[in-house]
């Protein structure tokens, strides 16, 4: 008996013949992801059985046939992608529909979208709900969306949502409506609120496990900030883009830790003139000290970290922030932003500090840092007046890529540093960059310089052994031996991430549609009982 029929990516099916699935009573997924159907047959009512029916992608597919009401066994529907209008009637039959998966089309502005939106309401099962909303839909979305989100605010199962919310209002209208939400069911997210959805978030590109919390928050200005911290307290991973108010990352913070939150991005919001002021540094001092004080004598010293504000950060990306002028005034407590191990900065204009007052002391997790198109930045890492600096700094710093600073001159002062885990560093558009504080000794590590020749015809070596070596590993930009080794180095983290795909789940192995994006919410637990009994037969 077939249970499985794979027909997914073939360009050449445009047709099936209206007898085809007469015989196919047992038929338990059936994929036809991104074939040029037209139409189902009417023979798909035979498919009494089915659990997984995937029809994303299928761009030439306007309409779910009356037949689709008889497969009441169904669990997972994706029609993403296709052309059929936004929640057809025929799904309200689908009462064991566990997992759906469907973008927002207006057919015609005679749509009853309060009428159909109740379709949503009748599907109590499901715990698994993507709406996706192009940019050619958006504006017909906000003007609609208050019902969409009455309807899903009422599922009492749901624990992966996939949502485009226009504002501030409607994001806290949900929250404070859903029970799924109040009662802590959620299991992954990705909010959208004020943009359309993000296919594939630029954030979680970088990662090299899955990513389950993220919201991208754009152009509201700060009102409840109570409802955004509820949510961020959830959230893995956050795109501030566009925020017409704040000035400083305490702004949104306030006196709330998000321990969850594992990457940060900062885009266009063009009233930030620091990240991390001075105001915010002593609260994050005074919470902890505060934990410290309380501390019972049986009480370990690592829960001070529960105290830390962002302990858990990961990423932070800054990007066409126009008034930035400083961003780290430290110094941090220990504890606070300890685990960064990515930093860019691009394209922050009047930019002339980053690392002050030895903020750069709390970053020793450090392994990527990128600064381009600053162009008011003179030295890299500025010491604290009056005190000794530590011999060890950037511990595990391995890439340093530094893009289009026309004013850095140095790197650092203070050529004691060390850089035992440095390998790569990346110069291009630095002319005034003339000397370098790395040798033999503190960057042992050092594998590759890549910068243009111009730069390196005026660049001043040492004399000495160090001269030699400094020359022996640079490399012009776009020679073979600089692409070499970044392909190795990306080659690397793909195989990586394959790895953890791949122990991951075993679920992908029925359905090469079920991955149509990174880190997309997996359904394995929706059907993997169903997996494990599937023969798989590829047509």
């Amino acid at each position: 008996m077939l249970l499985t029929l794979l027909l997914q990516q073939n360009s050449k099916l445009m047709t099936i013949p209206q007898s085809f699935f007469e015989n196919m009573s047992g038929l338990l997924v059936l994929d036809l992801y991104r074939t040029k159907i037209g139409e189902l047959p009417s023979s798909l009512s035979n498919l009494t059985s089915l659990k997984g029916l995937y029809l994303n992608d299928c761009l030439f597919l306007t309409k779910l046939p009356p037949q689709i009401e008889a497969l009441r066994h169904l669990e997972v529907l994706d029609i993403r992608g296709c052309k059929i209008h936004f929640m057809s009637f025929y799904i309200s039959y689908l009462v064991n529909l566990r997992c759906l998966r469907i973008s927002y089309i207006k057919c015609s502005e005679s749509q009853d979208m309060e009428s159909d939106c109740e379709v949503i309401a009748k599907l109590q099962q499901l715990e698994e709900l993507i709406i996706e909303v192009d940019s050619c839909e958006y504006d017909h979305w906000c003007n609609e969306v208050a019902y969409v989100i009455q309807q899903v605010a009422s599922l009492e199962n749901l624990r992966i949502l996939r949502f485009c919310f226009p504002g501030f209002a409607s994001l806290q209208y949900f929250i404070k409506k859903s029970k799924s939400w109040r009662d802590g069911k959620f299991t992954s997210f990705r909010f959208f609120v004020g943009c359309p959805n993000s296919k594939r978030p630029q954030i979680l590109e970088c990662f090299e496990y899955k990513i389950n919390r993220y919201m991208k928050y754009r152009k509201d200005k700060l009102k409840d900030n109570c409802i955004i911290s509820e949510v961020l307290t959830e959230t893995d991973a956050f795109e501030l883009i566009c925020h017409k108010s704040i000035t400083k990352l305490s702004d949104f913070v306030g006196g709330s830790r998000f321990r969850r939150i594992r990457s940060w991005l900062i885009e266009s919001c063009n009233k930030m003139s620091t990240i991390v002021d001075k105001n915010f540094v002593q609260q994050s001092n005074n919470i902890l000290l505060d934990i410290m004080m309380d501390l019972d004598d049986d009480m370990d010293e690592s829960d001070t970290s529960n105290g830390s504000i962002l302990p858990n950060l990961e990423q932070l990306f800054l990007k066409s922030l126009l008034n930035l002028k400083t961003v780290f005034e430290g110094p941090l407590h220990p504890r606070n932003l300890s685990k960064l191990q990515i930093l860019e900065i691009i394209n922050c204009p009047i930019l002339e500090r980053i690392f002050i007052n030895g903020s750069i002391w709390q970053l020793s997790g450090l392994k990527k840092l990128t600064i381009q198109d600053c162009y008011e930045i003179e030295e890299l890492i500025t010491e604290p007046e009056g005190t000794e600096t530590e011999c060890i700094v950037l511990t595990k710093l391995e890439t340093l890529a530094l893009i289009n600073l026309p004013k850095l001159n140095t790197v650092c002062l203070n050529n004691s540093l060390m850089w035992p885990s440095l390998e790569v560093l990346k110069v291009h558009g630095c002319p005034e960059l003339k000397t370098l504080p790395f040798s033999k000794d503190n960057a042992t590590s050092l594998r590759f310089i890549r910068g243009q020749q111009e730069w390196w015809n005026q660049f001043k070596r040492p004399n000495n052994e160090d001269g030699e070596w400094l020359q022996s590993i640079f490399a012009a930009s776009g020679t073979n031996a600089m692409h070499v080794e970044e392909n190795i180095r990306e080659n690397r983290t793909t195989m990586h991430q394959m790895i953890q795909e791949i122990g991951s789940t075993s679920f992908n192995n029925v359905s090469s549609s079920l991955s149509t994006t990174q880190n997309e919410p997996p359904q394995e637990e929706e059907l993997l009982s169903m997996a494990s009994r599937v023969k798989r037969i590829k047509v």
